[in-house]
């Protein structure tokens, strides 16, 4: 998967910008899953705290709830981040940006605001700390366990995944399935099997690979 999310946030960097929302929203969702399924919270964070800085420029001309809405999403993932890390300062500091941030487009009565402002008040108590680590470690101790009992994806199952995520599909018919081959003269096209790269090779890219091999060399 890491493997799949590295093409993602390369392929977002080239096609929207270091500096785009959509860039900040690949980058939060990787850290997301590093955080999540992986438990790499200093990992996550590397991908956490640039999609918050993208954010904050991009939030301060936008009118747009949503963006902003995201903006709350990314701030809760940096609080249980840092509370998994034992960084309760650091912690409290999001915190109470998403408690404002949240106040200003949600309203003071909002649930989530009033979630913010709970989890602000308690970790601003210094005696609550270790009672928030002792949650921490079981609640990793129980996921730790459902790891280990989550079915294992088979080395086929694997490649269709990718397949999909890559939106590879036959040049010929057009479907998406695992035994998709690549075109050995040029590497840009795929195909379900023989039948479909002699077809296609027929109705005209046998012209189109002379051309991609001139270009690429």
């Amino acid at each position: 998967m890491r493997r799949l999310y590295d093409f993602v946030v390369q392929r977002s960097l080239e096609m929207n910008g270091p500096e785009s929302l959509d860039y900040a929203t690949v980058l939060n969702c990787y850290g997301a899953y590093l955080f999540a399924v992986e438990g790499a919270f200093e990992e996550a964070m590397d991908y956490f705290l640039p999609s918050w800085s993208i954010m904050q420029d991009q939030c301060i001309f936008s009118i747009h709830i949503w963006m902003h809405r995201k903006k709350l999403t990314l701030c809760k993932n940096i609080v249980d981040t840092y509370q998994r890390l034992g960084d309760f300062k650091n912690a409290c500091k999001y915190c109470k940006l998403g408690f404002e941030k949240s106040a200003k487009i949600n309203g003071p009565e909002h649930a989530i605001t009033k979630n913010y402002f709970q989890e602000l008040q308690f970790m601003k108590r210094k005696k609550n700390w270790k009672t928030i680590s002792r949650t921490m470690k079981a609640v990793m101790k129980s996921y730790e366990k459902k790891m280990l009992r989550r079915p294992k994806l088979n080395s086929k199952i694997k490649i269709l995944l990718k397949q999909l995520i890559l939106d590879r599909r036959c040049e010929c018919c057009g479907k998406n399935n695992k035994t998709l081959k690549q075109c050995l003269g040029c590497g840009k096209v795929f195909y379900c099997n023989a039948k479909c790269q002699k077809k296609h090779w027929k109705n005209g890219h046998k012209e189109q690979c002379q051309l991609y091999q001139e270009f690429e060399n």
